[in-house]
């Protein structure tokens, strides 16, 4: 939360005056006084405030006012090791990082896209591995921490899949974005300041569950409810075990690089 200071300032012209006779003042001239420092204190005049965060870049910040000739400022505080003024604008970097992020998964979806086929000798238990295909928005999110980044990098991972050549056509773009814009609702929830290994998994749990609905609509109709239960029970336990464990793991490891200096810890 941004500390706000006031500054005060008197127009110079707005002043009482100083008086240097020895003789008392008069009720004139206690009324005109009195009637210059109402001006002067009017809101207009008198307060601007400067949020502590951005006066404590300065150390010696000096408001400005047009007009005024004399300014007060009163000590300010260096709070700019706290929340960006505005936590949810977008930096440049943010979305390099999220971008990055999705072409990296994007590229290993076309890797995964060879092998998932591959899996299908297991039934049902292919789906512990579902969690690859639901990392970009756990990953990107927790570490770019700004709202849409889930969905955002998902939605790059899928678009790049889908060039690249995806099994699934056009709908990959569809499953990208329920899987990213289930994610996303949950951090949201938490209006983007909770990022606990619960929260993750809350949030990976939520993007498997649209993938379940959606994929059990378009790719699984005629399944039974039965069959869809097991697979979803492998899917949650993916989501739930597997994504958080490793996207956590991951950003570590980013961390310890040096690659995402200038990010939240």
């Amino acid at each position: 939360m941004a500390v706000i200071k006031p500054v005060l300032v008197v127009p110079e012209g707005l002043r009482a005056p100083r008086v240097h006779s020895t003789q008392p003042n008069t009720a004139s001239g206690e009324r005109d006084s009195a009637e210059s420092v109402a001006r002067a204190t009017d809101p207009p005049n008198l307060i601007r405030l400067i949020p502590a965060k951005e006066a404590g870049r300065h150390s010696n910040a000096v408001a400005q006012v047009e007009g005024v000739g004399a300014l007060e400022v009163l000590e300010t505080m260096d709070l700019t090791r706290g929340d960006p003024p505005d936590a949810a604008a977008w930096r440049t970097r943010d979305i390099v990082v999220a971008a990055v992020i999705a072409v990296a998964f994007g590229v290993a979806f076309v890797a995964f896209n060879v092998l998932w086929p591959a899996l299908n000798v297991l039934g049902p238990v292919q789906n512990l591995l579902y969690a690859i295909w639901l990392m970009p928005a756990i990953v990107a999110a927790a570490i770019v921490r700004r709202p849409g980044a889930a969905l955002f990098a998902e939605m790059v991972a899928a678009g790049l899949f889908t060039l690249l050549g995806s099994q699934w056509g056009p709908d990959t773009l569809l499953s990208g974005f329920v899987q990213g814009a289930a994610a996303e609702l949950v951090f949201a929830f938490t209006l983007y300041r909770r990022w606990s290994w619960p929260v993750l998994a809350v949030a990976s749990l939520a993007s498997a569950a649209a993938a379940w609905v959606h994929d059990w609509v378009v790719w699984f109709p005629t399944l039974g409810l039965d069959a869809m239960l097991v697979i979803g029970a492998f899917m949650a336990i993916s989501a739930l075990a597997i994504l958080p464990a490793v996207a956590i793991l991951l950003v570590r490891a980013l961390r310890e690089t040096g690659v995402l200096e200038g990010f939240p810890g």
